[in-house]
């Protein structure tokens, strides 16, 4: 008769190379941060003047420069940048070109 422990029983973990470990580390460091993200845009904005830091957010995350998303909106990285700082307050058609960039949802109320 074969009698088992507990101990015997029991499956070893597999062994995980550092280099492993702090990649998943750093994956899920990522994942965090996007959920953090997605959390924080599903509140909506209040007032357009909170856009220039959505926006810095937004591009922050996906690791785009400005000259990147001023490609991508069709406008010049001048005007990008000047509305990323807040110093100057863009057409509706220039806010809709930016959020259509980083899938961002507006409405008017």
């Amino acid at each position: 008769m074969n009698i088992k422990t507990a101990n015997q029983s029991q499956k070893k973990p597999k062994d995980i190379a550092a280099d492993e470990v702090l990649s998943l580390s750093e994956q899920l460091s990522q994942a965090i941060k996007k959920l953090e993200y997605e959390t924080r845009a599903q509140k909506p904005m209040q007032s357009l003047s909170a856009f220039p830091e959505v926006i810095y957010q937004a591009r922050k995350l996906r690791k785009l420069s400005m000259a990147d998303v001023a490609d991508l909106a069709g406008i010049s990285k001048n005007a990008y940048q000047s509305i990323e700082k807040g110093a100057s307050s863009p057409k509706l058609e220039t806010v809709i070109s930016i959020a259509k960039v980083f899938g961002l949802k507006l409405w008017v109320e």
